[in-house]
């Protein structure tokens, strides 16, 4: 019974990165991250915040509008890393919002910008 929970999870957020268009991390980047801070920002406004925060940083936008939902401001050691992600409700749903706290919390971890898929 186990094993068909845990498979049935996995289907669902697999298919929830499907579904939301972002890029599923590589399992090396993917796990928990010590002092991270998640700070939460409106659906409308988290694609201005990132954009502006990180003003030359060429995003690829996870949804074909070309919107950012989702950055990180990667920590040096003495800072921890924040991740900004859109606020539940509208069109984010948790599924969602997982994926996209995942995928930047991977950045924390060390993946490149450039999404290697190893």
């Amino acid at each position: 019974m186990r094993a068909i929970l845990a498979a049935m999870a996995a289907l669902l957020l697999l298919s929830s990165y499907a579904a939301a268009g972002v890029t599923k991390p590589p399992k090396r980047y993917d796990h928990a991250y010590r002092g991270l801070i998640i700070v939460e920002k409106s659906y409308g406004g988290i694609d201005l915040f990132c954009r502006a925060r990180f003003p030359g940083s060429r995003f690829r936008a996870a949804s074909g509008k070309g919107r950012i939902t989702g950055c990180a401001e990667i920590g040096n050691g003495r800072r921890p890393c924040r991740i900004y992600v859109p606020k539940r409700g509208g069109v984010i749903t948790d599924a969602y919002r997982t994926a996209v706290i995942r995928h930047e919390r991977a950045h924390c971890n060390g993946w490149p910008s450039s999404h290697p898929r190893s």
